[in-house]
């Protein structure tokens, strides 16, 4: 079995700000022994696999062994969460989060399976997983008693001098999103493509043009949800500063406002503050020494921007690039647009449809003549509006409608999964994976449907394939079913 080396430089590219670190070669060292305890063994696991998993648990061991909070802060939300330190695992009384315990380890690896392969259900109780783990850690055991602290990193939380300033501290929620070795994002590469998309429409520059990705990445911390706990990047901070007796900073973090790309005009300067005008009529007051190479002339009658802001321990900080000039006519367009423009339809119809359906807002259809009357008849779209749609090819169709602010949610595929009595395609899961996609698949089933579904109990048939019998693999699925929605959909939950 070949696997790669882990070398420092990995250890290194898990550290907040990719600190250099005296230990880095010790714990370089314990992840390769953790791949010697993985050689000759039967675990049945790609090469990438297992070095991804040996990665992640050696930045675990590294994290535990000095307590910088971030298995602990994990540890405490999915407590405050779900009433349990972890999910599918039970775990001994005397469980401490600053001491490695092969449950740990066997979620840690099932975590890394899901990220590399994000359209399979691994048994979080598989062999590979089982077997996996008792190797790793009893690596961990044996060097449990010698492993060196890592001071700097236990210290860069304690001490949390990043907070001091808006731009350290957005480097520190930057790297909870994309260094972390808990939140190793699946689908970066799918949220980094359409926010450039969007990015570039809105400064009219380049994809590939640095100030595109730059200001792209300024504000994917604040939109997106990360991790197995879909948390955005500043409550994972949030979580890490409390273990360290940062209870402050962990309020600042969480009390962030962000204010998405908009066109804004200048409403009044003073010695101190220009204050800003958005196209919602909200005024906000951003420092002027913000802007050093705004001319005092520049500040005149039509003057604006195109940017995007953050209001961080009570200041408005630019967020990314911004794009001056005199755009009052712009921002009296954006205006406009967004007065006239109205997704959804009609309260009248939402509810007409609610008296139909009891109130549910799951509304079930047969094939695509019944989609076209909904949506003619329940929705209200004339008929001369309506265009082709590949939902009139399918069958066994279920629309989602919990308001009347946004059009209708299709889902197809897999609705004969929901168990309702309003439902009638159900069909039992007999294997219980495609219940459990219907959760996990954005695809399939918005945030809310997800949530909705499960706090519902409709997916009763939702289960991890089990070769060693049906019922443990639908009790971990039932007992776990908002953890696993929130991990396999991340941003989207």
């Amino acid at each position: 079995m070949v696997m790669n080396k882990i070398v420092a430089e990995n250890i290194r590219s898990g550290h907040p700000r990719g600190m250099v670190c005296t230990t880095d070669f010790y714990y370089a060292k314990v992840g390769n022994m953790l791949l010697k305890a993985a050689e000759g063994s039967s675990v049945q696991l790609t090469n990438n696999e297992l070095y991804r998993a040996a990665l992640k648990v050696t930045l675990y061991f590294e994290d535990v062994i000095c307590d910088s909070g971030v298995w602990r802060g994990f540890v405490n939300k999915h407590q405050a969460l779900y009433n349990k330190p972890l999910p599918f695992y039970t775990i001994s009384e005397d469980y401490y989060p600053d001491e490695p315990h092969e449950e740990d380890i066997r979620l840690l690896i099932w975590l890394t399976l899901v990220e590399v392969n994000p359209a399979e259900f691994p048994h979080p109780e598989e062999e590979a997983i089982m077997v996996l783990a008792e190797k790793f850690y009893q690596v961990l055991e044996n060097e449990f008693e010698q492993a060196p602290i890592n001071e700097d990193l236990k210290r860069f939380f304690e001490e949390a001098k990043f907070m001091n300033d808006y731009i350290t501290a957005r480097d520190a929620m930057l790297w909870t999103m994309m260094g972390c070795y808990l939140n190793d994002q699946k689908d970066y590469g799918d949220m980094i493509d359409d926010e450039l998309d969007l990015m570039s429409k809105q400064t009219q520059l380049e994809k590939d043009d640095s100030r595109t990705m730059y200001s792209t990445m300024c504000q994917l911390m604040f939109k997106y949800k990360v991790g197995p706990l879909a948390l955005l990047p500043k409550e994972w901070l949030a979580l890490m500063m409390e273990p360290n007796g940062n209870g402050t900073a962990a309020e600042t973090l969480r009390k962030i406002e962000y204010r998405n790309i908009d066109v804004y005009l200048l409403d009044k300067s003073d010695d101190t503050y220009i204050y800003l005008r958005s196209t919602d009529d909200s005024v906000i007051a951003v420092r002027k020494d913000g802007y050093a190479d705004l001319k005092e002339m520049e500040l005149k009658k039509g003057t604006g921007c195109v940017a995007a802001f953050v209001r961080f321990n009570g200041e408005w900080n630019p967020n990314g690039i911004d794009s001056w000039g005199r755009l009052d006519q712009h921002f009296n367009d954006v205006k406009e647009h967004r007065k006239n423009y109205r997704e959804g339809f009609s309260e009248k119809h939402f509810k007409s449809l609610m008296k139909k359906t009891g109130g549910s807002p799951l509304v079930y259809l047969g094939n695509g003549d019944a989609v076209r009357r909904f949506l003619m008849d329940d929705i209200g779209i004339p008929e001369h509006l309506m265009q082709h749609s590949r939902l009139f090819e399918e069958e066994n169709i279920v629309a989602w409608v919990p308001n009347c602010n946004e059009g209708p949610f299709f889902s197809y595929g897999l609705t004969s999964t929901i168990c309702d009595k309003h439902n009638p395609f159900y069909v039992k899961d007999e294997k219980g994976e495609e219940s459990l996609e219907i959760i996990a698949n954005p695809e399939l089933s918005q945030d809310d449907m997800a949530r909705y579904l499960i706090d519902n109990h409709m997916l009763p048939d939702a289960a991890f394939a089990d070769r060693y019998g049906k019922e443990r693999g639908r009790q971990l699925a039932q007992e776990n079913l908002d953890f696993i929605a929130r991990c396999y959909r991340r941003r989207y939950y």
